[in-house]
């Protein structure tokens, strides 16, 4: 018996013409089929002979035909060759043994299965790229503002998930609609011949690859929560950054609030990044003062440190639009310290944006205090984040 060598399968499984004439050149140049697998048939060295080979779809039987089916086919002279699941089993023979066809609409049938399958696994991938691009950044940012979506929601993660899934799913496409143009033929819908699968075998798995990959990337954000705001910890903490106190503005505002009988104070707070920046810190501050809470006031302070100078202007600009849309003031703005400054004062809500060529800071006010009185002080902080942080 001659020496078994594995040979890579270049021919779909749905391309059942171009698979018998690949075993049948196989055999030609010396290799005799010995068992079928989808990627990797092993074959036997042997010397040049003439072979045929038949292929006749799984029904049923889609791991290895019934004893009664190789019975049969055994007295008419085919042997069985092994069997690639859920498309075909193979059989053999000599050259010159009579011929014997599968039923056409069975072959039919099989390759229209195999197409609604293949169809509903494309189709699958859309809600995974929902998943990548529209649940991991933010659903609403992205309607809402398309521009500050991508550069404070786009990481180096969502490349990596969205350039494999994109890539994946459009080799899969293009091995999905060739299949689909074989089935055309076979019944009659089309009178061009597809281009042979051996164009597309590689494309089919390199595609299939991908999107797994994008798969364990999306996985791995997950378990390592990647793109999620880390909290930056107690109001003791929150001094080592760019922002000041609210108990510090109501209190320049009224001091005698320090002898209030109910004085609470609370804030949430994170941290993240993108590609586009290398932080992105936000604090929100609440006041409740009185007994009975007669009197409150919230600060949000979002600040920004963009890689690029050119992000921090898109982010400057998109800051004042918002302010002067939610306020309904017009801007009033100045230098001071090296800042750009502008201060919006709107009858409900107070607004002021401060950045140099590569920080912003984005405050918003609700209160009795005059937000404005305290662009020095945090024109004063922002200088010495941006000091400590070299």
């Amino acid at each position: 018996m001659g020496k078994s060598k594995r040979l890579w399968v270049p021919i779909e499984p749905y391309d059942i013409e171009a698979m018998k004439e690949w075993l049948e050149e196989k055999a030609r140049e010396g290799y005799e089929l010995k068992k079928m697998k989808p990627y990797f048939a092993v074959f036997k060295e042997t010397e040049r002979q003439e072979l045929k080979y038949h292929l006749e779809p799984t029904l049923k039987d889609s791991l290895r035909p019934m004893d009664d089916i190789l019975e049969s086919r055994k007295e008419r002279g085919w042997s069985y060759a092994g069997t690639v699941a859920d498309h075909f089993h193979v059989f053999r023979s000599p050259a010159g043994t009579k011929d014997f066809h599968a039923d056409e609409h069975a072959v039919r049938w099989k390759l229209e299965e195999k197409l609604k399958r293949d169809k509903w696994k494309l189709l699958w991938k859309i809600p995974l790229f929902f998943y990548v691009f529209i649940l991991q950044m933010g659903f609403w940012n992205l309607f809402h503002n398309p521009v500050m979506w991508m550069i404070e929601g786009l990481s180096i993660f969502h490349l990596l998930a969205f350039v494999p899934l994109v890539l994946g799913v459009i080799s899969q496409n293009l091995n999905y609609r060739n299949q689909k143009r074989i089935v055309e033929r076979m019944a009659g819908n089309a009178d061009d011949y597809p281009v042979s699968s051996e164009n597309f075998r590689v494309l089919g798995l390199v595609g299939q690859v991908l999107v797994y990959l994008a798969l364990i990337v999306v996985g791995l954000s997950i378990i390592f929560e990647v793109g999620s705001a880390k909290d930056m910890g107690s109001m003791g903490k929150i001094d080592q950054y760019p922002f000041i106190h609210i108990e510090e503005i109501e209190l320049m505002e009224d001091p005698s609030i320090s002898e209030a009988k109910y004085v609470r104070y609370n804030h949430n707070s994170g941290s993240t990044s993108s590609l586009f920046l290398k932080e992105r810190l936000y604090l929100n501050q609440y006041a409740y003062i009185g007994h009975v809470e007669h009197y409150s006031s919230d600060l949000s302070s979002v600040y920004y440190k963009p890689r690029l100078k050119k992000a921090t202007e898109v982010l400057a600009r998109e800051a004042r639009n918002r302010a002067k849309e939610r306020s309904g003031a017009e801007g009033e703005s100045e230098i001071l310290h090296g800042f750009s400054i502008t201060y919006y004062d709107g009858i409900h809500v107070q607004y002021m944006i401060l950045n140099d060529a590569h920080q912003l800071l984005e405050l918003s006010y609700f209160g009795d205090a005059d937000l404005s009185e305290w662009k020095e002080e945090f024109t004063a902080k922002l200088e010495l984040y941006r000091n400590t942080q070299h």
